[in-house]
């Protein structure tokens, strides 16, 4: 019971979270058989279709991405854009936004075209 501590649940007041919302997919997420002695699952997912979305190690999803930069960039801009969908400004160009994946403009309001 060394990794007990991993697995408490933290007040709500001390989570830092810029208002993005809970994302399974992030690859700071346990995967469901983390600190698992015997191969079984140790994290359930109370609904179960993102159960196979946690514990990816595929790379920082977009949340990831906006978090870090919201916790170390945030000061870059002078101006925040409003960028739709989720998007965030572009700390390397503040007169856009980064937008999700299949999205783009310079507020992230139009459709990629795919060829």
């Amino acid at each position: 019971s060394g990794y007990a501590s991993q697995f408490s649940k933290q007040p709500q007041n001390s989570i830092v979270t810029y208002g993005i919302k809970y994302d399974y997919g992030s690859v700071m997420h346990y995967p469901p058989d983390g600190f698992s002695k015997n191969g079984r699952d140790t994290l359930e997912t109370l609904d179960p279709n993102y159960q196979s979305t946690i514990g990816q190690r595929n790379g920082p999803s977009f949340s990831d991405a906006k978090k870090v930069n919201f916790a170390y960039c945030n000061g870059t801009c002078s101006y925040r854009l409003q960028c739709q969908y989720g998007g965030y400004t572009d700390p390397k160009d503040c007169s856009r936004c980064r937008c999700t994946e299949g999205l783009g403009g310079t507020l992230c309001g139009e459709p990629l075209r795919t060829s």
